[in-house]
């Protein structure tokens, strides 16, 4: 299922949020960026603003998303997991240019972010590019292993396409 956010991920990222450090390693919203944890009332407000737009997102309403996720960017322009669900967000609206230059953004903040990675990866199989989709598989083997949701999702919409494409 090509960038489903599934209940598993959406409670998950639910708890990072609102406890402000992940249990286990959670796929789709990691520990809030290179400080670990949230710290002001900005990040607070971030977090809420986060918190909203994954519930969104979780509903595909991916327009209503947006504009949560621009608040949570401007409260914290360092924080990957924003970046990732709004280039997500875009990606499901077709806006294939824009979700690019968000998962490129949240990369350079950090280069193996799980959930960034696969929806690189699912939308360079969007437009045909298997060759810079298994860069993102080999990438999401290095930070997470075989075993983790964004690698088999990713591995799966992989074997789909090429199935599809024989």
């Amino acid at each position: 299922m090509i960038g489903k956010l599934t209940s598993r991920r959406l409670a998950a990222a639910l708890v990072v949020l609102l406890l402000g450090a992940p249990a286990s390693p959670i796929p789709v919203v990691q520990a809030a960026g290179p400080a670990g944890g949230y710290e002001s009332d900005d990040a607070s407000d971030e977090n809420k603003e986060l918190g909203k737009a994954i519930k969104l997102i979780g509903l595909g309403s991916y327009a209503s998303a947006i504009p949560l996720l621009e608040k949570a960017i401007a409260a914290n322009p360092r924080n990957p997991d924003a970046f990732s669900l709004m280039g997500f967000s875009h990606r499901k609206l077709g806006r294939r240019d824009r979700a690019l230059d968000y998962y490129l953004k949240a990369l350079e903040l950090e280069p193996e972010h799980l959930g960034a990675n696969e929806y690189l990866g699912e939308l360079y199989l969007e437009t045909s590019d298997l060759a810079r989709a298994q860069e993102r598989l080999q990438v999401l083997e290095q930070a997470c292993g075989t075993k983790c949701d964004e690698y088999l999702e990713l591995k799966a919409a992989i074997a789909d396409f090429a199935g599809e494409t024989r």
